[in-house]
């Protein structure tokens, strides 16, 4: 903050005070200065956890942080010594707080036995898996596998679910056609934020994922499901409405080929808003 001016920082104080005064709790949400504010209170932390004799790599994004060790640090006292640095007023979510043993050295299996994980986790929307190798491959470098996070799956496979739903009561077959385009492919978003048009989508937002990512084909098989079904309480209300016809457009859609081909589609913002009003409850 030592870099800012006088009015600048009168300016900042003034803002967070009436964040505060009408029951706010930290930056403004949806400001553009907040991740400013962010960045700067976390600036000292970020410096500490680097230069860390115990830390080997660190990386945070916004509030989602990564940090790889030596592993000869004590667990308990190195997750104090983490929050005692963090900026007041800011605490760990233990929720999402996941801590690794040690990760042996690399070994081999064999080419006939499944892969031997040694480390997964999810990250920023990314479901990451790291393997020993095999022994018939050429590489003495571990396998990293990167997917769609399952808590990303499952809120994909609630927002088709949701879409299906609405689709019983209003049988309005463009809106349901437009949802599961927008969830399976990529598109042009307007940010108010940045007053700019940005791109997203399931490839845009996970750019990472690789070809044979799992719970890309599970969503794929998910949705294929839906539409095919008879079975369950969804099914029986589907089936007397979805037509040859209908079923056959729907299942045109697939996440694997959304990701893999970056197929690319164009919604208005008004008609953004339309398909995204049944999954903002």
């Amino acid at each position: 903050l030592y870099k800012l001016s006088p009015h600048s920082k009168i300016l900042i104080k003034h803002i967070l005070i009436k964040h505060q005064s009408i029951g706010g709790r930290g930056t403004p949400r949806g400001l553009p200065l907040s991740s400013c504010i962010s960045e700067l209170m976390m600036k000292d932390f970020d410096s500490q956890i680097r230069n860390n004799n115990n830390t080997f790599f660190y990386s945070r994004y916004v509030d989602d942080i990564i940090i790889i060790t030596s592993g000869n640090e004590d667990k308990s006292d190195f997750l104090k010594y983490i929050k005692t640095i963090l900026p007041y007023g800011l605490d760990l979510n233990y929720n999402k707080l996941e801590i690794s043993n040690k990760i042996n050295s690399i070994g081999k299996v064999s080419d006939v036995s499944p892969k031997k994980i040694v480390i997964k986790f999810e990250y920023l929307g990314y479901k990451i898996v790291v393997s020993d190798p095999y022994k018939k491959s050429k590489s003495n470098k571990r396998v990293v596998d990167v997917d769609l996070a399952t808590k990303k799956t499952k809120k994909y496979k609630l927002r088709i679910a949701r879409a299906f739903y609405d689709f019983v009561k209003t049988k309005d077959i463009n809106l349901l056609k437009d949802r599961i385009k927008y969830l399976a492919n990529n598109f042009k978003v307007y940010n108010i934020h940045i007053e700019k048009t940005k791109l997203a989508g399931i490839y845009h937002n996970y750019p990472e994922i690789q070809l044979e990512a799992k719970n890309l084909k599970e969503l794929d098989h998910y949705l294929r499901g839906l539409v095919l079904s008879r079975n369950g309480r969804l099914g029986r209300f589907l089936a007397p409405s979805l037509t040859g016809k209908l079923k056959r457009e729907l299942l045109q859609n697939s996440f694997v080929k959304g990701h893999s081909e970056k197929r690319f589609i164009h919604f208005s913002a008004i008609r953004i808003a339309e398909i995204k009003k049944c999954w903002e409850y």
